[in-house]
């Protein structure tokens, strides 16, 4: 493997969050706050120029939270805590956190509240929200461990009258949990520790030096008041908004059917919990909470506090009644015993128990988004989905009837059964989590359900409703898609959410057009449409086919499945359909999100640009002003729809083909799709000109069919790629032309100049000037290298100058994706790096674009191969791939010459406490350079890079090559003591929880069983092989749907090795047939494979190779 010489990995540097400390250096100093040398604006990494890594060194480690900073108070010496502030997200932390620090409270013994010491406001026009609360510095209370059974009384003592003091004060903390309660540091650690490192030295030179807790007693203190709630001291029930904090296992947040509680008992089940983590049964999830034997004696208040109802849970003054009367009861030899640490629980991991985290982000419904599909048990509730099974029963109150897949006793119908999730109409999730379909219960009729956020798109109810309103409904040019009902969720929560119900439609694409007239109304309803909405002087501003749809009870009468739309509701045959003729539809513009109200009396209406659906608008890629008219866009967009659903055809969605026959439009659809937008004409002379030209058309040309094209040999080929990504947008997919770069790819032009002058080029597609080749030259435009984008846009590949390798380059946002750059740092510096087990892909280099420096780094990577082609020879070969993903303790002899270092890979990620929680085929790869010397092309990988002949590739026999695991972006690294936080795939009472690595365990099954036993149930290409029914017994265990019952990552590994340790050598070197393709999958495919054969060979270029 290629690897870069002298490449400076940016290991240590500041992450995005700890650039606003960085800026305000200097600020806070003259504030008399100092700051560690790391965010001094001179800073020099200590580790250059010496023997020691980042990780070595004090300055070379990121703040574990980016808005918690230790600094110190220059004028006492003393050390501080600066937590960073927004006061629109947490509005009433300053004003709680300062009252509990003024006096008389302040100095009252039981008052618990972390003490407020400064408040300060940042320059340099910054947010005016933004606020830096100067606190004291605290530790952890888990560490060290508790001496005595009355050091544990005292921690327990303060954290119950704290909780108390609160409640007296009217104020419930609403977020207790381990992590929001602390201790003083200055006593116990008098020389401190690092704040990234609490068992270090803040050098990190020694281990921390500290006392004992008797030896110097601490306060402790409750933390993070961001949530807290302020009652009426008036009111005997005081009730709140619902807030989800730190601990996800309260009882009545599980099934919320009012959208306000009393907050206060709800205080008293966390308080209660940390006692019970901390201090009895230990933590079910971070393994070095342990517990304590010794403390039986307050299980039955801990008991007491954390039932399930609420109301039987005593108030906090019986509880520091009763946990008085208790400790009293206690001899001085018992405050005095030693409370055994418990040992680390074998439950502790057990499904039915698990936290969802520490500290979880709050979940909240108005910024929902679905988990990659790999994230999810198949067939299970997306994230995104859970805001419709919760409000299942209320819809149904209001009148509208979910499909049973979101009600609360929801029980998947393929389980017990030989069905897949993906032959029952409950297992397929919406294709778009803000639109769900429902039965009208007082009509019967099936209408669509959305979701809109008025704080993202605050116009769409308004101009919906504005069109749904009379004389502008019944007008037959209108055809924006009608408001039928609008619902307000109950949840306080979601006060920004509307639930507008709208008809039911249908993509236009399919089916086909059978005639001539069918286009032509189709076309006269669009043009109608958007000059219906420019007369009322409202502008949509994303026209796009997706946004373009046809009324569906008409053409469907039994209806179709909304993920499946060629099926019928209960997927049990196709959607009986009539044609266009028979029943013609009405068509709808829909998605007015983005849509501007212009003034009626401005001639020249301007708006802020925001980017739709449609990339390719000519006046949006070199943006020189803030705001453009938006109405000259519309016309090029509607144009677009008519040029790729009618004309040409789409140049990505290959089955978006096009028709023959309809050439006659091409002239006002070419002046409508003008570079200039003040030469298109306005939507008035579009319909216009629309008319006289269908005026023209005899009754025969009406009637006559247009043929479909026939689909473009060369689109959807980036199956194949070889960084095949798992993030692609709409824009990524296709929304563009392919001689006019997408807006993913405007990046990589602007910064081609910039990463020549870093030593990577691109290719000739990217540079500023480029010309397409095939403009000038007598090849189609598919026989052209630079035709080709690659299928995700942040994903580039690049010459390495200094050493003419080829690399792969891949652009990270990091506020999306905030541990992917860490976690590739961590496997790719030593010792990990050097270890022969890691098959973690190396960081090669680092760098950090000017213009989206805050946001954005863009890493270095080996160019890689899909690892499932070309196919496996031999059995040796594919148990060598295998081992890959698994690790060994010591091969089999006769193993090592097929792969001597692919020891290692999904568990030695565990060993170091990383989860990678997206294993799937995309993600798994092969070094090139080896298998594939000359290269081969990043999209069509069965041609060389420039196309001009085959790929020539070896046998992994021939050239052994080694396997990397990509793509970190969802992976999570956990601290040793921390354990595996854990993923909700279901709730109600079919609750499954289940570790990131018990996740990690079953896409690595499934991995296996797709690519190498049964093949992929749609893909045709993956076919499976035969031969390896041996591994059947370990891959079922691996993908058990009970995340309990699935074996650990290290007892799969016993497994495999006593299952391969029995193979012959002329077993390992024996054929592995692969399984011919399942009949009733997708034929297309190979059709389109041997088509695109035949072209080739026709064109005179090489064909595809066999095999």
């Amino acid at each position: 493997m290629t690897t870069l010489s002298g490449s400076l990995l940016a290991k240590g540097e500041l992450k995005i969050g700890e650039v606003f400390w960085k800026k305000n250096y200097e600020w806070l100093k003259e504030h008399g706050y100092q700051l560690r040398t790391r965010y001094s604006p001179d800073w020099k990494p200590s580790w250059q120029g010496t023997k020691l890594t980042y990780a070595q060194c004090e300055d070379g480690l990121p703040l574990p939270y980016v808005q918690i900073i230790d600094a110190i108070q220059i004028s006492s010496g003393s050390r501080v805590a600066l937590k960073l502030l927004d006061r629109k997200v947490n509005p009433h932390e300053e004003d709680i956190t300062r009252y509990f620090s003024t006096e008389p409270l302040v100095n009252d013994c039981h008052n618990r509240c972390v003490p407020l010491l400064d408040v300060l406001h940042p320059p340099h026009g910054e947010n005016e929200d933004i606020r830096i609360l100067v606190l004291p510095f605290l530790h952890e209370i888990e560490t060290p461990l508790f001496d005595t059974v009355g050091e544990a009384i005292e921690s327990i003592r303060q954290l119950f009258k704290g909780v108390q003091f609160m409640h007296k004060h009217h104020i419930a903390h609403r977020d207790l949990n381990t992590n929001n309660f602390m201790m003083e540091s200055e006593r116990m650690f008098p020389e401190g520790y690092h704040l990234a490192r609490p068992s270090r030295r803040p050098d990190l030179k020694a281990s921390a030096n500290k006392y004992t807790r008797t030896q110097r007693p601490p306060r402790y203190f409750l933390i993070d008041l961001g949530i807290s709630f302020r009652a009426d001291p008036d009111d005997p029930s005081p009730k709140a908004p619902i807030i989800r904090g730190g601990d996800p296992t309260i009882p009545e947040y599980k099934n919320i059917t009012v959208p306000q509680m009393n907050p206060f008992p709800t205080d008293v089940y966390c308080a209660g919990n940390i006692v019970r983590y901390e201090f009895l049964e230990g933590h079910p999830v971070i393994t070095d909470i342990h517990g304590y034997r010794g403390l039986e004696f307050l299980k039955p208040l801990i008991d007491d506090m954390v039932q399930d109802d609420p109301d039987k849970r005593p108030n906090m003054d019986e509880v520091v009644e009763r946990f008085e009367a208790i400790v009293a009861r206690l001899s001085a030899w018992k405050l005095r015993s030693r409370p055994s640490p418990r040992r680390k629980n074998i439950f502790q991991n057990s499904p039915s128990r698990l936290l969802s985290g520490i500290h979880p982000q709050q979940i909240s419904y108005t910024t929902m988004t679905a988990l990659p599909g790999s994230l999810l048990a198949k067939g299970e509730l997306r994230i995104g989905e859970f805001f419709w099974k919760r409000n299942y029963e209320w819809l149904r109150e209001h009148g509208y009837q979910l499909r049973p897949r979101y009600a609360p006793d929801w029980k998947p119908s393929w389980y017990g059964t030989k069905m897949t999730y993906s032959q029952c109409e409950d297992g397929l999730p919406i294709p778009y989590v803000q639109i769900i379909d429902a039965i009208q219960i007082s009509t019967g009729s099936r209408v669509a359900l959305k979701y809109v956020d008025k704080k993202v798109n605050p116009h769409e109810e308004d101009i919906m409703r504005h069109f749904s309103t009379e004389p502008l409904a019944s007008d037959p040019h209108n055809h924006c898609i009608p408001l039928l009902d609008a619902l307000h969720p109950p949840n306080d929560e979601e006060e920004d959410i509307d639930i507008l119900v709208l008809p039911f439609l249908h993509v236009i694409k399919f089916p086909l057009f059978d005639t001539v007239g069918e286009v032509i109304d189709c076309v006269r309803q669009l043009f109608e449409g958007v000059q219906f909405m420019h007369q009322n002087h409202v502008a949509h501003r994303d026209l796009n086919p997706n946004n373009f749809m046809m009324e569906s009870e008409q053409m469907f009468p039994e209806g179709y499945h909304l993920a499946r739309p060629s099926r019928r509701p209960d997927l049990k045959g196709p959607a009986n359909r009539y044609t266009r003729t028979q029943r013609p539809p009405r068509y709808f513009l829909i998605d007015l999100g983005i849509s501007h109200r212009a003034d009626p009396d401005d001639p020249s209406p301007k708006a802020p640009i925001i980017r739709g659906g449609d990339p390719t608008i000519p006046e949006y890629k070199n943006i020189t002003v803030p705001q453009t008219n938006p109405f000259p866009t519309d016309i090029y967009c509607a144009g677009n729809i008519v040029r790729y659903v009618f004309l040409e055809g789409h140049p990505v969605i290959r089955d978006i083909r096009g028709y023959k026959g309809l050439e006659f439009l091409k002239p006002l659809i070419d002046d409508m799709v003008q570079d200039d937008p003040e030469k298109r004409p306005n939507m008035d002379e579009v319909v216009e000109r629309f008319e006289a030209i269908v005026g023209r058309l005899s009754a025969w040309k009406l009637r006559s069919r247009p043929p479909p094209r026939r689909t473009n040999i060369f689109k959807n080929t980036a199956h194949r790629s070889p960084f095949r990504s798992a993030d692609m947008t709409s824009e990524a997919s296709g929304l563009r032309t392919l001689d006019i770069l997408g807006n993913d790819e405007v990046f990589w032009r602007d910064h081609y100049a910039w990463l020549k002058e870093r030593g990577y080029q691109l290719r000739p597609r990217y540079t500023p000037d480029w010309v397409p080749s095939w403009k000038s030259s007598s090849k189609e435009q598919f026989e052209c290298e630079d035709n080709y984008p690659h299928l995700s846009g942040r994903i580039n590949d690049a010459i390495h100058l200094p050493t003419n390798s080829r690399v792969a380059l891949k652009r990270i946002n990091v506020k999306n994706h905030p541990y992917e750059e860490h976690i590739m740092h961590l496997f790719s510096s030593k010792p990990l790096s050097d270890d022969p087990r890691n098959h973690c892909v190396p960081l090669l280099d680092v760098l950090h674009p000017q213009a989206v420096k805050e946001t954005e780094v863009i890493i270095v990577m080996p160019f890689l191969h899909a690892f499932d082609s070309p196919n496996f020879d031999t059995l040796g070969e594919a148990i060598a791939c295998i081992r890959s993903l698994f690790k060994v303790r010591g091969p089999p002899r006769v193993l090592l010459r097929y792969q001597p270092a692919s020891l290692q890979g999904v568990l030695f990620m565990h060993e170091n406490h990383v989860a990678h929680r997206d294993i799937k085929a995309d993600n798994f790869m092969i070094q090139s350079d080896k298998i594939c010397p000359e290269g081969f092309h990043h999209i069509l990988d069965y041609l060389n890079p420039d196309l001009t002949k085959p790929a020539k590739y070896f046998t992994r026999t021939q050239r052994p090559s080694k396997y990397f695991i990509i793509d970190f972006g969802l992976s999570r690294q956990y601290e040793a003591r921390l354990g595996s936080p854990v993923e909700e795939t279901m709730e109600g009472d079919d609750l499954r929880l289940q570790t990131s690595y018990q996740l990690d365990v079953l896409r690595t099954g499934e991995l296996v069983r797709e690519i190498f036993m049964d093949g992929h149930p749609v893909l045709t290409h993956v076919r499976g092989y035969r031969g390896f029914e041996f591994l059947r017994a370990l891959i079922n265990d691996m993908v058990q749907v009970d995340a309990a019952k699935r074996p650990e990552m290290k007892d799969v590994v016993i497994r495999f090795d006593d299952i391969v340790s029995r193979f012959s050598t002329w077993k390992l070197r024996s054929r592995t047939p692969s399984r011919r393709a399942n009949v009733f999958r997708d034929t297309v495919h190979v059709f389109s494979h041997w088509k695109r054969k035949i072209v080739y060979v026709a064109k005179g270029t090489p064909a595809i190779p066999e095999g």
